[in-house]
């Protein structure tokens, strides 16, 4: 199996208490340009890079009970992130038998627009668009097939650093 950048796996979302993991759906990431543009006296177009602004669209389906119950769960995760103005940690391509993925705290961007997939009460599908509240400097260049490890001293201690984040290694 070859590398896929920005990994590979299903949607998980997080916010306040609630957590739902749609392990089978799509989601893909996307990096948008934010810049200061301008022209000059003698008409040359000018840019200033300020970062890039992670965009994720999920597609999820509901085609079973533990996907409906899923959904149910999202409602409510959603309902209290528009309530509470607390953003959603989404990670749109979540391997979940590596727990890793990369992850954005974002605001939910798109209306909730539920489809049927048929004239049959059978399955729905449901598209939803996050922007990350922040911007990154550079576009990662994590892939699928990376390995992160936990930063341990002799003793088997976590090592964090000055602000008291966990120190990981990637291979």
């Amino acid at each position: 199996m070859g590398k896929v950048i920005h990994g590979f796996g299903g949607c998980k979302l997080i916010c306040g208490g609630y957590e739902v993991d749609f392990p089978l759906n799509l989601g893909t990431i996307r990096f948008n340009e934010e810049f200061y543009g301008w022209k000059t006296r003698s008409r040359k177009s000018k840019r200033q890079f300020i970062g890039w602004r992670p965009v994720i669209l999920v597609q999820l389906q509901n085609v079973s009970t533990t996907t409906a119950n899923n959904m149910i769960e999202l409602i409510d995760l959603v309902n209290y992130h528009k309530q509470s103005g607390t953003l959603i940690s989404v990670a749109p391509r979540y391997d979940y038998s590596f727990s890793t993925g990369l992850s954005y705290d974002c605001n939910l961007i798109t209306d909730w627009d539920t489809k049927d997939v048929g004239n049959i009460a059978s399955a729905q599908t449901l598209d939803l668009q996050f922007e990350s509240e922040a911007l990154i400097p550079e576009v990662p260049n994590y892939h699928s097939d990376m390995t992160i490890y936990a930063g341990v001293d002799y003793a088997g201690d976590t090592v964090i650093d000055h602000a008291g984040n966990q120190v990981i290694a990637i291979q």
